[in-house]
Protein backbone atom coordinates (compact mmCIF):
# COMPACT_ATOMS: atom_id res chain seq x y z
CA UNK A 1 0.00 0.00 0.00
CA UNK A 2 1.22 3.53 -0.66
CA UNK A 3 -0.72 6.45 1.07
CA UNK A 4 -1.38 9.60 -0.17
CA UNK A 5 0.75 11.29 2.52
CA UNK A 6 3.66 9.45 1.16
CA UNK A 7 6.09 11.55 -1.13
CA UNK A 8 6.21 8.53 -3.35
CA UNK A 9 2.91 8.96 -4.08
CA UNK A 10 2.30 9.12 -8.44
CA UNK A 11 1.74 12.47 -8.85
CA UNK A 12 -0.86 12.29 -11.02
CA UNK A 13 -3.26 11.80 -8.64
CA UNK A 14 -2.69 14.09 -6.76
CA UNK A 15 -4.65 16.25 -8.89
CA UNK A 16 -7.78 14.32 -8.83
CA UNK A 17 -10.46 16.46 -6.65
CA UNK A 18 -11.26 12.78 -5.24
CA UNK A 19 -7.84 11.53 -4.71
CA UNK A 20 -7.35 7.92 -3.39
CA UNK A 21 -6.33 7.86 0.10
CA UNK A 22 -4.38 5.06 -0.78
CA UNK A 23 -3.29 2.50 -3.51
CA UNK A 24 -2.73 -0.79 -2.90
CA UNK A 25 -0.47 -2.45 -5.24
CA UNK A 26 0.33 -6.09 -6.21
CA UNK A 27 3.31 -7.19 -7.89
CA UNK A 28 5.73 -5.07 -6.15
CA UNK A 29 5.69 -0.93 -5.30
CA UNK A 30 8.89 0.08 -6.24
CA UNK A 31 7.99 -1.71 -9.84
CA UNK A 32 4.70 0.26 -10.20
CA UNK A 33 6.69 3.30 -9.32
CA UNK A 34 8.75 2.91 -11.74
CA UNK A 35 6.67 2.00 -14.68
CA UNK A 36 4.44 4.88 -13.63
CA UNK A 37 7.24 7.74 -13.71
CA UNK A 38 7.94 6.80 -17.35
CA UNK A 39 5.17 8.15 -19.47
CA UNK A 40 2.03 6.10 -19.20
CA UNK A 41 -0.31 5.69 -22.48
CA UNK A 42 -4.52 4.40 -21.68
CA UNK A 43 -5.35 1.93 -23.83
CA UNK A 44 -8.91 1.09 -23.62
CA UNK A 45 -12.23 0.11 -25.10
CA UNK A 46 -15.28 -2.12 -25.79
CA UNK A 47 -15.56 -5.35 -23.96
CA UNK A 48 -17.01 -6.83 -27.06
CA UNK A 49 -14.62 -6.06 -29.19
CA UNK A 50 -14.08 -7.34 -32.82
CA UNK A 51 -11.02 -9.32 -34.12
CA UNK A 52 -9.26 -5.87 -35.64
CA UNK A 53 -9.92 -4.09 -32.49
CA UNK A 54 -7.97 -6.57 -30.72
CA UNK A 55 -5.23 -6.50 -32.88
CA UNK A 56 -5.04 -3.38 -33.12
CA UNK A 57 -5.06 -2.78 -29.58
CA UNK A 58 -2.41 -5.41 -29.62
CA UNK A 59 -0.15 -3.74 -32.22
CA UNK A 60 -0.37 -0.41 -30.28
CA UNK A 61 0.87 -1.25 -26.96
CA UNK A 62 3.22 -3.26 -28.76
CA UNK A 63 4.73 -0.07 -30.51
CA UNK A 64 3.97 2.29 -27.23
CA UNK A 65 5.86 -0.29 -24.82
CA UNK A 66 8.63 -0.49 -27.14
CA UNK A 67 9.78 3.17 -27.38
CA UNK A 68 10.07 2.94 -23.96
CA UNK A 69 6.69 4.05 -22.71
CA UNK A 70 4.12 1.74 -19.80
CA UNK A 71 0.63 0.79 -21.43
CA UNK A 72 -1.54 0.81 -18.76
CA UNK A 73 -5.41 -0.38 -18.70
CA UNK A 74 -8.12 -1.62 -16.83
CA UNK A 75 -7.66 -5.49 -17.45
CA UNK A 76 -11.48 -5.80 -18.94
CA UNK A 77 -12.56 -8.65 -21.65
CA UNK A 78 -12.11 -7.05 -25.00
CA UNK A 79 -10.01 -4.01 -26.24
CA UNK A 80 -8.50 -3.34 -22.50
CA UNK A 81 -6.86 -6.81 -22.21
CA UNK A 82 -5.66 -6.89 -25.69
CA UNK A 83 -3.25 -4.15 -24.66
CA UNK A 84 -2.07 -5.86 -21.31
CA UNK A 85 -1.31 -8.69 -23.49
CA UNK A 86 0.36 -6.57 -26.44
CA UNK A 87 2.66 -4.87 -23.93
CA UNK A 88 3.58 -8.22 -22.58
CA UNK A 89 4.43 -9.75 -25.80
CA UNK A 90 7.47 -7.52 -26.09
CA UNK A 91 8.89 -9.07 -22.67
CA UNK A 92 8.19 -5.75 -20.77
CA UNK A 93 5.37 -4.83 -17.80
CA UNK A 94 2.54 -3.60 -17.76
CA UNK A 95 -0.49 -1.87 -15.27
CA UNK A 96 -3.63 -3.23 -14.68
CA UNK A 97 -6.19 -0.54 -12.70
CA UNK A 98 -8.88 -3.22 -11.43
CA UNK A 99 -12.29 -2.33 -9.81
CA UNK A 100 -12.29 -4.36 -7.24
CA UNK A 101 -8.85 -5.46 -4.21
CA UNK A 102 -5.97 -5.93 -6.24
CA UNK A 103 -5.04 -9.13 -4.76
CA UNK A 104 -7.65 -11.30 -6.81
CA UNK A 105 -8.06 -10.88 -10.75
CA UNK A 106 -11.24 -9.37 -11.91
CA UNK A 107 -12.84 -10.42 -14.02
CA UNK A 108 -12.22 -14.12 -12.92
CA UNK A 109 -11.70 -15.19 -15.93
CA UNK A 110 -8.23 -13.17 -16.57
CA UNK A 111 -6.33 -15.04 -13.63
CA UNK A 112 -3.69 -16.19 -16.50
CA UNK A 113 -3.86 -12.61 -17.52
CA UNK A 114 -3.33 -11.36 -14.11
CA UNK A 115 -0.67 -13.47 -13.02
CA UNK A 116 1.26 -12.59 -16.33
CA UNK A 117 0.46 -8.96 -15.48
CA UNK A 118 1.50 -8.96 -11.48
CA UNK A 119 4.83 -11.07 -12.65
CA UNK A 120 6.45 -8.33 -14.50
CA UNK A 121 4.45 -5.39 -13.56
CA UNK A 122 1.86 -4.41 -11.42
CA UNK A 123 -1.87 -4.82 -10.52
CA UNK A 124 -3.42 -1.76 -8.74
CA UNK A 125 -6.55 -0.40 -6.78
CA UNK A 126 -8.22 2.48 -4.33
CA UNK A 127 -10.15 -0.56 -2.44
CA UNK A 128 -8.72 -2.43 0.04
CA UNK A 129 -7.70 -6.60 -0.14
CA UNK A 130 -10.89 -8.84 -1.32
CA UNK A 131 -13.13 -5.87 -1.86
CA UNK A 132 -16.09 -7.49 -3.88
CA UNK A 133 -16.74 -5.68 -7.68
CA UNK A 134 -19.28 -3.80 -7.73
CA UNK A 135 -21.14 -1.38 -10.34
CA UNK A 136 -20.17 2.06 -9.24
CA UNK A 137 -16.47 0.96 -8.70
CA UNK A 138 -15.75 0.96 -12.80
CA UNK A 139 -16.13 4.46 -13.35
CA UNK A 140 -14.63 5.65 -10.10
CA UNK A 141 -11.64 2.79 -11.75
CA UNK A 142 -11.62 4.60 -14.55
CA UNK A 143 -10.79 8.31 -13.27
CA UNK A 144 -7.53 6.29 -12.11
CA UNK A 145 -6.63 4.80 -15.44
CA UNK A 146 -6.75 8.30 -16.67
CA UNK A 147 -4.79 10.36 -13.87
CA UNK A 148 -2.23 7.69 -14.02
CA UNK A 149 -1.72 8.05 -18.02
CA UNK A 150 -0.47 11.19 -19.94
CA UNK A 151 -2.37 9.98 -22.87
CA UNK A 152 -5.70 8.02 -23.06
CA UNK A 153 -6.49 6.08 -26.69
CA UNK A 154 -9.56 4.51 -27.26
CA UNK A 155 -9.45 1.47 -29.83
CA UNK A 156 -13.12 0.32 -30.25
CA UNK A 157 -16.22 1.65 -28.14
CA UNK A 158 -19.93 2.25 -28.16
CA UNK A 159 -21.59 5.59 -27.22
CA UNK A 160 -21.78 4.68 -23.43
CA UNK A 161 -18.61 2.84 -23.29
CA UNK A 162 -16.47 3.12 -19.66
CA UNK A 163 -13.50 4.15 -22.11
CA UNK A 164 -15.36 7.39 -23.26
CA UNK A 165 -15.75 8.01 -19.33
CA UNK A 166 -11.63 7.54 -19.20
CA UNK A 167 -11.60 10.16 -22.33
CA UNK A 168 -13.75 12.04 -20.65
CA UNK A 169 -11.62 12.15 -17.23
CA UNK A 170 -8.47 12.43 -19.03
CA UNK A 171 -9.72 15.82 -20.51
CA UNK A 172 -10.44 17.27 -17.63
CA UNK A 173 -7.25 16.47 -16.35
CA UNK A 174 -5.84 18.14 -19.48
CA UNK A 175 -4.48 15.14 -20.68
CA UNK A 176 -3.89 13.58 -24.47
CA UNK A 177 -6.64 11.96 -25.85
CA UNK A 178 -6.44 9.86 -29.29
CA UNK A 179 -8.72 7.16 -30.78
CA UNK A 180 -8.98 5.01 -33.60
CA UNK A 181 -11.00 5.55 -36.37
CA UNK A 182 -13.54 3.14 -37.76
CA UNK A 183 -16.73 2.42 -39.96
CA UNK A 184 -19.34 5.25 -39.61
CA UNK A 185 -21.88 1.90 -39.97
CA UNK A 186 -19.98 -0.38 -36.76
CA UNK A 187 -21.54 0.73 -33.55
CA UNK A 188 -17.91 0.26 -32.05
CA UNK A 189 -16.88 2.62 -33.50
CA UNK A 190 -19.27 5.72 -32.70
CA UNK A 191 -17.11 6.30 -29.57
CA UNK A 192 -13.83 7.02 -31.43
CA UNK A 193 -15.26 8.67 -34.10
CA UNK A 194 -17.34 10.96 -31.91
CA UNK A 195 -13.72 11.49 -29.86
CA UNK A 196 -12.14 12.64 -32.96
CA UNK A 197 -15.12 15.01 -34.70
CA UNK A 198 -14.10 16.33 -30.85
CA UNK A 199 -10.89 17.11 -31.31
CA UNK A 200 -9.24 14.00 -30.17
CA UNK A 201 -6.02 13.07 -32.45
CA UNK A 202 -6.89 10.63 -35.15
CA UNK A 203 -4.47 7.22 -34.25
CA UNK A 204 -3.41 5.41 -36.89
CA UNK A 205 -0.36 3.35 -34.96
CA UNK A 206 2.03 3.96 -32.18
CA UNK A 207 4.00 6.71 -34.11
CA UNK A 208 0.97 9.09 -34.11
CA UNK A 209 0.70 8.56 -30.29
CA UNK A 210 4.62 9.27 -29.57
CA UNK A 211 3.51 12.42 -31.40
CA UNK A 212 1.19 13.47 -29.58
CA UNK A 213 3.07 13.64 -26.53
CA UNK A 214 6.50 14.51 -27.83
CA UNK A 215 5.46 16.50 -31.26
CA UNK A 216 6.22 16.08 -34.73
CA UNK A 217 10.22 14.78 -34.59
CA UNK A 218 9.04 12.05 -31.61
CA UNK A 219 11.94 8.98 -32.62
CA UNK A 220 10.17 6.24 -34.87
CA UNK A 221 7.89 3.84 -32.88
CA UNK A 222 9.32 0.04 -33.57
CA UNK A 223 5.66 -1.93 -33.35
CA UNK A 224 6.26 -4.85 -36.38
CA UNK A 225 8.69 -7.24 -36.13
CA UNK A 226 7.30 -9.25 -38.82
CA UNK A 227 9.21 -10.25 -41.59
CA UNK A 228 10.06 -8.16 -44.50
CA UNK A 229 7.68 -8.31 -47.48
CA UNK A 230 8.89 -8.95 -50.96
CA UNK A 231 7.69 -6.64 -53.58
CA UNK A 232 5.29 -9.40 -54.97
CA UNK A 233 3.81 -9.66 -51.71
CA UNK A 234 3.48 -6.12 -51.01
CA UNK A 235 1.77 -5.70 -54.05
CA UNK A 236 -0.21 -8.92 -53.00
CA UNK A 237 -0.98 -6.62 -49.64
CA UNK A 238 -2.05 -3.43 -50.81
CA UNK A 239 -4.39 -5.35 -53.13
CA UNK A 240 -6.02 -7.21 -50.76
CA UNK A 241 -6.56 -3.08 -48.57
CA UNK A 242 -8.09 -2.80 -51.43
CA UNK A 243 -11.36 -4.63 -51.47
CA UNK A 244 -9.70 -7.79 -53.49
CA UNK A 245 -9.88 -10.02 -50.24
CA UNK A 246 -10.69 -13.28 -52.23
CA UNK A 247 -9.05 -15.74 -54.25
CA UNK A 248 -11.45 -15.23 -56.98
CA UNK A 249 -10.80 -11.33 -56.88
CA UNK A 250 -7.32 -11.93 -57.41
CA UNK A 251 -7.61 -14.50 -59.67
CA UNK A 252 -9.66 -11.62 -61.65
CA UNK A 253 -7.00 -9.22 -61.17
CA UNK A 254 -4.02 -10.91 -62.60
CA UNK A 255 -2.51 -13.62 -60.06
CA UNK A 256 -2.73 -17.20 -60.96
CA UNK A 257 -4.91 -19.59 -58.66
CA UNK A 258 -1.76 -22.06 -57.31
CA UNK A 259 0.47 -18.46 -56.93
CA UNK A 260 -2.68 -16.69 -54.69
CA UNK A 261 -3.09 -19.60 -52.46
CA UNK A 262 0.71 -20.02 -51.63
CA UNK A 263 1.21 -16.35 -50.97
CA UNK A 264 -1.67 -16.15 -49.03
CA UNK A 265 -0.64 -19.25 -47.01
CA UNK A 266 2.82 -17.41 -46.45
CA UNK A 267 1.12 -14.22 -45.26
CA UNK A 268 -1.13 -15.79 -42.77
CA UNK A 269 2.02 -17.58 -41.21
CA UNK A 270 4.00 -14.47 -41.51
CA UNK A 271 1.40 -12.60 -39.02
CA UNK A 272 0.34 -10.00 -42.63
CA UNK A 273 -3.33 -11.46 -42.87
CA UNK A 274 -5.86 -13.95 -41.16
CA UNK A 275 -8.53 -15.68 -42.90
CA UNK A 276 -12.18 -14.37 -42.27
CA UNK A 277 -15.51 -15.21 -42.95
CA UNK A 278 -17.05 -15.90 -46.51
CA UNK A 279 -14.01 -16.86 -47.93
CA UNK A 280 -12.27 -13.54 -47.35
CA UNK A 281 -9.17 -12.58 -46.07
CA UNK A 282 -8.16 -9.63 -44.21
CA UNK A 283 -5.08 -7.37 -43.47
CA UNK A 284 -3.48 -7.23 -39.26
CA UNK A 285 -2.44 -4.35 -38.15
Amino acid sequence: MICACDGDYPAGLRELENAPAALYVAGGLERFLDLISRDAVAVVGARRASEYGLQVARSLARGITRAGLTVASGMATGIDSAGHVGALETGDATVAVLPAGADHPYPPGKRALYRRITARGAAVSELPPSTPARRWMFPARNRIIAALSAAVIVVEAGERSGALVTAKCARELGRAVGAVPGRVTSPLAAGPNHLIAQGALLVRGAQDVLELLFGDGAGAAVSDDREALSPEDQRLVQAIGEGLDTIGALVRAGLAPDEALASLSALELTGYVRRATGGRYELLP
